[in-house]
């Protein structure tokens, strides 16, 4: 079972919105304000194993294709664009590859890319670069790290996790955590996205960590427009580029100064208006 939510206006256009690590589909509330004055209602779906939907041991990072399409076919929507946000994005990057037929546009924002490229973790939080590193080399002892240690901060103490991140983030991203309602919204979204505990959650960081980018079929990737901060110490600016690079028709903006947790949400109202020229374009062309 997928778990999904509709979330801004409902008689707007359809965005499929992937959420990121380790949240769920709850992360969409962030950018309703945005879909709302745009036009849009994001379909947001927990991935197996975080927030309702069903946990899948088995499953691959390229099994989120079927699963998108078939609550696309569920929804009753042909065509829609694709926005991927931090963890989200190699899902979202998949998706404009694998159904190009599905999907007219993709945003990326803050995305994280394979991890074993030279270069891409410089800027990276010591302790996330820690994390992925352990889980690509030893996935058994990254999982159960994960699943045991590292879990149970979030899923119960949110609060206290997002605390840390305000000491040891830039300050655009330590602002932004004092705001009461956008630091509710997170916590909620980190209580759900665990409410199975950690075992969904480290099987989706394993499959972040192992993501190589072999995945995607270069060809079909449409216009893609990639958001970064130059202060985001999560996905450092270096995973963007790659990005950038492996797509030949991205666009990369850069917000000198903006964290990980900052630039989506300053910003949704700029990737929201760029995502409804790119789909406006993508429809005339059609």
């Amino acid at each position: 079972m997928i778990a999904y939510e509709l979330i801004g206006d409902l008689a707007g256009d359809p965005v499929l919105y992937c959420h990121g690590f380790p949240t769920c589909r709850l992360e969409a509330r962030l950018a309703e304000a945005a879909a709302q004055t745009h036009g849009f209602y994001f379909i947001a779906a927990d991935r197996p194993g975080m927030g309702r939907s069903t946990h899948d041991p088995e499953r691959k990072l390229t099994d989120w294709v079927s699963d998108a399409e078939a609550l696309l076919d569920h929804l009753e929507i042909e065509r829609c664009p694709v926005i991927g946000v931090s963890g989200g994005a190699p899902y979202a990057y998949l998706l404009a590859s694998r159904l190009p037929d599905r999907i007219n546009a993709l945003s990326l924002v803050c995305p994280i890319s394979p991890v074993n490229v030279p270069g891409v973790m410089r800027g990276m939080s010591p302790f996330v670069r820690l994390g992925l590193r352990l889980m690509h080399a030893v996935p058994s002892l990254g999982l159960s790290v994960f699943r045991h240690l590292v879990a149970p901060v979030p899923r119960h103490w949110p609060g206290l996790l997002l605390r840390m991140v305000a000491r040891f983030h830039p300050p655009a991203d330590a602002r932004l955590l004092r705001n009461r309602e956008v630091r509710s919204l997170i916590e909620q979204s980190l209580r759900e996205g665990l409410r199975q505990g950690g075992v969904g959650a480290a099987l989706e960081l394993r499959l972040l960590a192992s993501f190589t980018g072999e995945e995607v079929d270069m060809a079909p990737v449409m216009r893609t427009d990639i958001w970064q901060g130059t202060a985001d110490p999560v996905t450092p600016t270096g995973m963007a580029h790659w990005y950038a690079h492996k797509i030949p028709q991205a666009t990369l903006h850069v917000a000198e100064g903006a964290g990980h947790f900052s630039l989506p949400i300053d910003l949704m109202d700029d990737i929201m208006s760029q995502m409804l020229d790119r789909t406006r374009i993508a429809t005339t062309r059609d």
